[in-house]
């Protein structure tokens, strides 16, 4: 079924608003800042309106993150002296073995070269280099190489921003993402989550990988579907 203008708009503003939060939590070391988001009402109602999308890796994934924010709420105190700090600990190690310093070696980083078979990297670094560049995208964190998770999902994210500040200029955005998804992201990132899953010591980032699988699985298919039908 195809989609109005307006429709398309109006699912873009919550596509941007979820690559964002997904940015943040495995961009950001958890600190008491990042403990009084996770735990808000707003990060409680962002998933909860994903709860009601029928995705078998979305459902896990919101449940093992419900999970979490029950078991340790009584936890989380910002009142006084008594701070999180074992919660916090707990968090920090964890995201940095599975993003930053995998496990013993046995887990591959996220980037896509670690993932993709038979692809030179160099080769690789400068046709995402070439990418960025004719869409005036200059990667955030410029100390990472141009196939990292989060840099390509924030180049997604960045598109979708120019869909609603640009909607004379959809029909090529649009292609520009499913292709960029399907050429990269969706060629490796399943691969990954799935054996991060397996390393993950909290029920948080065992849900956000979930969570990524998931997300990304249905924008892939969304994706596609919008590219044919404009």
């Amino acid at each position: 079924m195809k989609l109005a203008v307006h429709d398309i708009v109006t699912i873009a503003q919550r596509r941007s608003q979820t690559y964002d939060m997904l940015i943040g939590i495995f961009m950001t070391l958890p600190d008491e800042s990042f403990l009084k988001v996770l735990f808000s009402d707003e990060t409680f109602h962002f998933f909860s309106q994903y709860r009601q999308v029928n995705h078998p890796s979305l459902t896990k994934g919101i449940d093992l993150i419900f999970s979490f924010l029950e078991k340790n709420k009584n936890a989380v105190s910002f009142e006084g002296k008594d701070r999180p700090h074992q919660l916090i600990e707990a968090l920090a190690v964890d995201r940095t073995k599975l993003i930053r310093a995998p496990y013993q070696g046995s887990l591959r980083a996220p980037y896509e070269n670690q993932y993709r078979k038979g692809l030179k990297s160099s080769n690789l670094q400068l046709n995402l280099k070439r990418i960025y560049q004719d869409s005036g995208y200059i990667p955030v964190h410029s100390g990472d190489t141009m196939d990292f998770f989060s840099i390509q999902l924030d180049f997604i994210r960045v598109l979708i921003l120019k869909m609603l500040a640009q909607p004379d200029s959809l029909k090529e955005l649009i292609h520009l993402q499913n292709q960029f998804m399907s050429d990269h992201i969706i060629s490796w990132i399943k691969e990954y989550t799935e054996a991060a899953v397996s390393h993950a010591e909290t029920d948080f980032y065992k849900g956000c990988l979930y969570f990524l699988e998931g997300f990304l699985d249905l924008e892939s298919g969304y994706l596609k579907e919008l590219d044919q039908d404009r």
